[in-house]
């Protein structure tokens, strides 16, 4: 995910979005029973060290957990653009991340990368196509450059006043481009 940009969910609901936005960082959960060793592990370990931490949960729970892990330590850039977004505001926060995969001793999301955040970005804002891929519900994805440039787009300072978009219908083209940009993404997932 070099030079790139991520998408990294504040947990179910966005339960962690103000911690995210107020202590500057985003962050997963699932290395919490791993301990700091989770930052050195390679991708086979990650399986093996969640399956013995974890032993009720299933062999695709354990790969998608092992996966994403394994991206947000080694796959993240100090500079990548990461967003992350609260469903009940209707935003989505961008910001850089400043700092390599850490591990927070005694809290709920312990694998932490810190973040300098920008802006933030109206979801009706955006074309049905954002939409659709920011609306996945992966814990942690890269986002394409066409998305990436609809938020760039839209962004507004961090903490302004968000005037309400009432999105426009979507076009047939622009339908069928947000259902290719859908399977793309479950794919390369």
């Amino acid at each position: 995910m070099s030079s790139s940009a991520c998408v990294v969910r504040a947990g179910r609901g966005a339960a962690f979005v103000d911690e995210f936005l107020e202590q500057g960082f985003v962050g997963l959960g699932y290395g919490v029973s791993l301990g700091p060793p989770a930052l050195s592990l390679s991708r086979d370990q990650l399986q093996e060290a969640l399956r013995t931490a974890h032993p009720s949960w299933k062999d695709g729970r354990v790969r998608s957990a092992a996966g994403q892990i394994h991206r947000f330590v080694h796959d993240f850039a100090v500079g990548d653009l990461v967003v992350t977004g609260d469903p009940s505001r209707r935003l989505y926060f961008v910001g850089k991340v400043t700092s390599e995969a850490s591990f927070a001793a005694d809290v709920e999301v312990a694998l932490r990368r810190s973040v300098e955040w920008t802006g933030q970005v109206s979801r009706d804002a955006l074309r049905l196509a954002s939409r659709n891929t920011l609306g996945s519900i992966l814990s942690l994805f890269r986002l394409k450059d066409d998305v990436v440039a609809d938020l760039q787009a839209h962004a507004q300072p961090l903490g302004a006043e968000v005037e309400p978009v009432v999105p426009g219908p979507a076009s047939d083209d622009e339908e069928k481009e947000s259902l290719e940009d859908l399977r793309e993404s479950v794919a390369e997932q």
